[in-house]
């Protein structure tokens, strides 16, 4: 119960952030086809930026709680998160922007590439406050206070759907700006959530005004591997999002649909592995194996649990979900079949996640990356390309190749899990909270 209570704030804020991308779906499938696949695609190419930044930021909440479990109070390490987040904007959007000269070169339908190109190019000023937003977030998970960032996480999902229906449509003083209008109500939502969380900040990053250099330090080495094991999988799922895109128009936009339930679903587990970072973390700080253990079995017993869920009510009222998004009945015949893929690895999902959220609170984030390299790049995506392309079997091939790299990715996860807990013991001596033994660096607190 105490861990579901923990996760339940988290998995709102993270369905509050997937259904910003969902709105914008949404909303484009109601403006036109051409401006759904667009922005799809666009998703697509923005996606491993914005995951990365995410992913750098990832090691921010296992560390600290890591810290708090050796009884060492990390408070005054709220600016230094804070400063992070700022680093990691300032390197990720430039390259977001250069990588729009490689888009007329991919190969998309001539008359979506400068819808592309609009988007991205102003979505990337949205980054910065995302990613400022984030490392508050990380830090105050942490710490367990996770109410009030989360909440404004939800919330900023129905303000983009208001806001992005008035911009893309026009209505009273505002003109009808189509595809740019997302862009715009992205950054002002970004701007407004981060804000919203910086209020409450602000006394605690007003007493603890310094950054500690020796931790972000700590973050990086802890983060790096995580940065690349979510890019290496968030770009497995947009690479097949691009070829679909070539496959053609109607491909692509069943492809985003479906992808959009998908990653709704995905945010239940993701905000219970998030929870279980922390819980295992802070009990790998104590040296309690016994509360490693039952954090660990728990997590993975609620994450299997609701994705097994979510594959029956996918498999069963795929006609009622994709009605939610558009009534074309075309498109309807090739996302059903893509549909009934997407739910046989639902559980598959929940079990990798909820292990690399175990795994990632024993500081095991190199296992993890290597896993996600064989199981999506050696496996899933040769398998799903042969299918989709060689045997011609379109995008249901391709998320063949997807369901089956998931598959892979908890079975391998679950060996390592299950070794680390055999054979874990602890040293009285040892202090987990140190990431590698040299010294960067004096923290004067």
């Amino acid at each position: 119960m105490e861990l579901f209570i923990f996760s339940l704030p988290i998995i709102f804020g993270n369905l509050g952030q997937t259904f910003i991308g969902t709105t914008e779906i949404y909303i484009a499938g109601q403006y036109s086809t051409n401006v759904l696949a667009s922005v799809g695609i666009a998703q697509g190419l923005t996606g491993p930026f914005l995951m990365v930044g995410f992913g750098l930021l990832l090691g921010l909440s296992p560390l600290l709680a890591i810290k708090r479990g050796h009884q060492k109070k990390p408070d005054h390490l709220v600016t230094s998160c804070l400063v992070y987040g700022l680093i990691v904007g300032i390197i990720i959007v430039p390259l977001l922007q250069l990588s729009l000269f490689l888009v007329p070169y991919i190969g998309f339908d001539k008359e979506l590439i400068v819808p592309i190109q609009k988007y991205t190019f102003y979505f990337s000023f949205s980054l910065i406050p995302a990613f400022l937003y984030q490392g508050l977030r990380e830090y105050l998970q942490a710490m367990e206070k996770v109410f009030v960032a989360n909440l404004l996480s939800f919330l900023s999902a129905f303000l983009n759907l208001g806001l992005g229906l008035l911009f893309v449509f026009g209505k009273g003083p505002f003109p009808e700006m189509g595809i740019l209008g997302l862009a715009l109500s992205l950054n002002i939502i970004r701007f407004l959530t981060f804000i919203g969380l910086l209020i409450p900040c602000f006394p605690l990053l007003k007493r603890h005004f310094i950054v500690d250099w020796a931790f972000l330090k700590e973050a990086i080495y802890l983060s790096f591997p995580l940065a690349i094991t979510v890019l290496l999988e968030i770009c497995a799922f947009c690479l097949v999002t691009v070829l679909t895109g070539i496959m053609g128009k109607v491909e692509s936009a069943a492809h985003n649909i479906v992808l959009s339930v998908a990653s709704i679903t995905f945010m239940i587990p993701l905000g219970i592995s998030n929870a279980l970072c922390v819980k295992v973390a802070k009990a790998f700080g104590e040296k309690s194996l016994q509360q490693i253990k039952s954090y660990s079995w728990v997590g993975l017993f609620m994450a299997t649990g609701v994705m097994g869920l979510s594959g029956v009510v996918l498999f069963f009222f795929a006609e009622n979900i994709f009605s939610i998004f558009s009534k074309d009945k075309t498109l309807f015949v090739l996302a059903s079949n893509i549909f009934m893929v997407a739910a046989f690895f639902q559980l598959a999902d929940g079990l990798q996640v909820a292990l690399n959220g175990i795994l990632r609170g024993l500081k095991m984030t190199k296992e993890c990356m290597f896993v996600t390299i064989i199981s999506h790049w050696f496996i899933g995506l040769p398998l799903g390309y042969f299918l989709g392309f060689t045997l011609k079997m379109g995008p249901i091939g391709l998320w063949i190749g997807l369901g089956t790299s998931l598959w892979m990715a908890g079975i391998l996860l679950f060996i390592l899990f299950f070794k680390k807990i055999k054979n874990l013991r602890f040293d009285e001596r040892e202090d987990p909270t140190k990431s590698y033994p040299i010294v960067l660096g004096h923290n004067p607190h």
